[in-house]
């Protein structure tokens, strides 16, 4: 029997997004203009097209998914990279309102793997990272996987993974041009909740060490994430999932 329909998400759409439209936002550069005059709901747009319409409630299913649920089914998805979406376009033409779409994107699915972790685990009690940050200990949910979603490819989370990798990639470019992120940083550390961000910001200090001594410090007061770095450093799954994912879509050299 059919469970109640839920509720829109905040960012959601009220009905279901036709495939084509979907595709166009999410495939194509036509929303490029949109970027440029109204960034605001051109960010509107992509999380409509990224999270699920309303659903009716199957209880037992969102206990066997830890972090898919709440997006949308997309049938003609690419694997998840940095080049997979509009993320990295909207960041190069309005990196205000892309960081802030990408910030909500990655704290819905962290609420999204919050609720499945606890059905799934019946356990109120959930892993986190601690960080000391301005004096005060702020935790970050998620365990070793939500960590490594920056890096870690998988068809059920396409969304927040390509928006997390094109983030990344974007603060290499900005890296490479000598500009200063250290804002940007810090303003994902203070908004967001979500361990994933520390995977993300780990590997950009690696990136560029002279960022440990800035504005990404407070990193060194969990010794827990660099042991989950290590894990993931020395874990060879991700060349292979690459090669079976977009090795046939040919795209290993754009990625390097």
């Amino acid at each position: 029997m059919l469970g109640r329909e839920r509720d829109p998400w905040p960012d959601g759409p009220k009905c279901r997004v036709d495939e084509e439209f979907r595709d166009a936002v999410l495939k194509t550069d036509s929303l490029l203009a949109l970027m440029s005059s109204h960034p605001d709901k051109a960010q509107e747009v992509i999380l409509a097209c990224c999270i699920e319409e309303p659903q009716n409630e199957y209880a037992h299913n969102d206990s066997l998914r830890l972090d898919e649920n709440g997006f949308a089914f997309w049938h003609n998805h690419l694997p998840a990279m940095y080049f997979t979406g509009p993320w990295l376009l909207f960041l190069r033409t309005s990196p205000n309102v892309a960081l802030e779409a990408i910030v909500r994107l990655i704290e819905f699915a962290t609420d999204r793997w919050e609720e499945g972790y606890k059905a799934f685990t019946q356990s109120s009690e959930l892993p986190t990272f601690t960080i000391l940050l301005d004096g005060t200990k702020k935790d970050f949910l998620g365990d070793g996987n939500v960590y490594n979603w920056h890096s870690y490819i998988s068809d059920r989370a396409v969304f927040v993974g390509s928006a997390i990798m094109a983030l990344e990639k974007w603060f290499y470019e900005r890296i490479d041009n000598k500009e200063d992120i250290a804002d940007d940083l810090q303003q994902l550390l203070a908004e967001s909740r979500s361990a994933s961000v520390l995977g993300l910001l780990v590997s950009v200090g690696l990136y560029h060490l002279p960022l440990f001594q800035g504005p990404l410090l407070p990193l060194f007061s969990s010794g827990d994430l660099f042991m989950v770095q290590r894990s993931a450093v020395m874990n060879t799954s991700w060349s292979f999932m690459f090669d079976i994912t977009w090795g046939r879509y040919g795209a290993k050299s754009a990625a390097e």
